[in-house]
């Protein structure tokens, strides 16, 4: 969840989230070469692949902030809602993550990590080597 301003190490430490919320007041910059820094912590390697590298070079370079409605359209955040609402849109996705069943959650985490930034061929050999390790009838655990 973003509320607010979320700018520099805040923005880095987000960009490692799996996905973000932002509230209709978040604005989002990366101000290291503002200030005289280089990124450290992710920042160069993340937000071109979150935002694409056109306006991950703008942000990186300039330290000016986009909005919240500019982040959704760029695709650093997936959802945007009014201030208010955010905490309760949070813990609702949260609930139907809880809900789903852990291990398939797991999986699913582990496999879109490992296929990011691979060829096609390669993400669906992954998914299909993890399907040959799932127990014949999978129904142990939470689940629908």
């Amino acid at each position: 969840m973003i509320n607010g301003p979320c700018y520099t190490g805040a923005l880095e430490l987000a960009l490692s989230c799996s996905f973000l919320i932002a509230s209709d007041r978040a604005r989002f910059a990366d101000t290291h070469a503002a200030i005289g820094l280089a990124a450290g912590w992710g920042m160069s390697a993340l937000l071109p692949r979150a935002v694409g590298t056109r306006l991950a070079r703008r942000m990186m370079l300039t330290g000016e902030p986009i909005d919240a409605r500019r982040a959704l359209a760029a695709g650093l955040v997936t959802e945007v809602v009014p201030h208010d609402c955010l905490l309760d849109v949070a813990r609702e996705i949260a609930g139907l993550i809880r809900a789903a069943h852990p291990g398939a959650v797991t999986e699913t985490l582990a496999l879109l990590a490992e296929g990011e930034n691979t060829s096609l061929a390669h993400a669906l050999t992954l998914e299909s080597r993890a399907k040959l390790r799932r127990p014949a009838h999978g129904s142990s655990g939470r689940g629908r």
